[in-house]
């Protein structure tokens, strides 16, 4: 009775093991800030698309990037082989022909469950297409932002103006000027999400 009971147990054990490494785990894609910029691009004869994806293995990566390549519209996908902070990197290169709702479903077809885009996190069949207009606006976010983090760390850079700035209370109007900045990034993305 002893040794059915230890049997029971390891089949069990077995058994929740497996189930427990059949889950899948919900792969998101996270797109640079140059998504808009790649992907309207009318000077380009296609669509070049980086981005990081997490919640793949070393082994499904090469699975995930199949996947992309069968899809129409896909001219080229590759993926690197090493993480960075457990993220890969790929590249997705898709016929200009290739509109939102079609790469959309490329994603969709590979089984990608999260976007994220702009430090935004959308459910794939929630994200929405944003206008050429939208993805100027947030370019210029984005450069303002930008803009304001290198002056910022050119005076880090240069013990004068660092002391100056120190002196005139210039990193305090810098961080609201920041803060303003990346607040409105985030309620403009809110309000087209």
């Amino acid at each position: 009775m002893k040794n059915f009971r230890t049997i029971l147990f390891f089949a069990l054990l077995v058994y929740v093991t497996s189930i427990n490494a059949q889950q899948k785990v919900a792969v998101t894609v996270i797109l640079q800030n140059n998504f808009c910029q790649a992907y309207y691009n009318h000077s380009q004869t296609s669509s070049k698309i980086e981005y990081q994806i997490a919640g793949l293995t070393n082994e499904s990566t090469q699975q995930f990037s199949a996947k992309l390549l069968k899809s129409e519209g896909v001219i080229t996908s590759s993926m690197s082989s090493t993480t960075n902070n457990g993220m890969f990197t790929g590249k997705l290169e898709v016929n200009p022909q290739t509109n939102f709702e079609q790469l959309k479903n490329i994603f969709i077809k590979a089984e990608v469950a999260f976007i994220n885009l702009e430090n935004e996190i959308f459910q794939i069949e929630n994200w929405k297409s944003f206008t050429e207009e939208q993805c100027t606006k947030l370019s210029n976010f984005n450069q303002i932002i930008y803009n304001i983090e290198t002056k910022r760390n050119w005076i880090l850079n240069n013990p004068a103006e660092k002391e100056k700035a120190e002196q005139n209370g210039w990193f305090t109007k810098n961080d609201e000027y920041l803060n303003k900045a990346v607040n409105d990034k985030k309620e403009f993305l809110q309000s087209i999400k």
